[in-house]
């Protein structure tokens, strides 16, 4: 069996009609045989849909893990932990299932790996519609505008993301999990690295608001995001909520 060097780790929660319209963009990227996508689903009610697209890509190596419990939406820090702690590769790439790439996403942040171990690569995210990427003619470079957003993308060591427990399970509330996590990072010595190069267009059918939260943060929430009292969150355990594999490239 192949080394795998990337795991691609998506937390998913109801985003069937999405991925299908962005999965085609990235396919050629999450091809290459050293590379797996894990699919988190943190409620089953679009498994058997998501399978069936799945099987229309045999040449990516896909996992699938399903939380069998239908709930409202939370944060995603719990499917990513599931997925970090199922991932094989020796780096984690954390994207969400809606996210394409403009440039070539895994490769760039593999290479600043390579030549900067111990760091992390930090995507740059920017916002749009299927409708603005039809408007032009299906570019994704014509389609990107800022501003660019340093959320929701980073590639780190695996072994980084087990030194800190992944992502802090006790979130309850839109926002703060990235923060929280890159504040654990640095705290072990984990340094960041924003890559210009590294060029994400995050899609929806709606226009993105501008403020998502409902409200700011009470300033004991904040304090828990960016006063973390250790590196090491989830002391009871970590990326144990789910573990159904429904699908894995190794038993196909």
């Amino acid at each position: 069996m192949d080394e795998i060097k990337l795991s691609v780790v998506m937390p998913y929660y109801k985003r069937l009609r999405e991925f299908m319209r962005v999965l085609p963009l990235n396919a050629r990227f999450f091809s290459r045989h050293e590379y797996e996508v894990v699919l988190s689903l943190d409620e089953p009610s679009e498994e058997a849909d998501l399978l069936r697209v799945l099987r229309d890509f045999p040449s990516i190596r896909w996992r699938v893990l399903v939380n069998d419990l239908d709930h409202p939406w939370r944060p995603p820090c719990r499917a990513l932990n599931v997925g970090i702690r199922n991932a094989l590769g020796e780096n984690v790439l954390v994207v969400s299932p809606e996210s394409a790439f403009v440039t070539d996403v895994p490769a760039r942040a593999l290479d600043h790996i390579a030549a900067n171990p111990g760091t992390a690569a930090l995507g740059h995210v920017c916002f749009a519609t299927f409708d603005a990427l039809e408007a032009r003619q299906g570019s994704l470079e014509k389609t990107c505008a800022p501003p660019w957003n340093l959320y929701g993308s980073i590639c780190v060591p695996r072994e980084r993301l087990a030194r800190v427990h992944g992502y802090d399970e006790s979130f309850d509330r839109w926002g703060g999990d990235d923060d929280n996590l890159r504040i654990r990072l640095m705290q072990t010595e984990t340094y960041l690295h924003p890559l210009d190069d590294m060029r994400i267009l995050h899609l929806s059918f709606e226009a993105r608001k501008v403020r998502q939260a409902a409200e700011p943060p009470s300033p004991e929430y904040a304090e828990r995001i960016f006063q973390p009292v250790s590196p090491q969150a989830n002391p009871g355990g970590w990326g144990e909520s789910f573990q159904r594999v429904a699908f894995d490239w190794r038993r196909q």
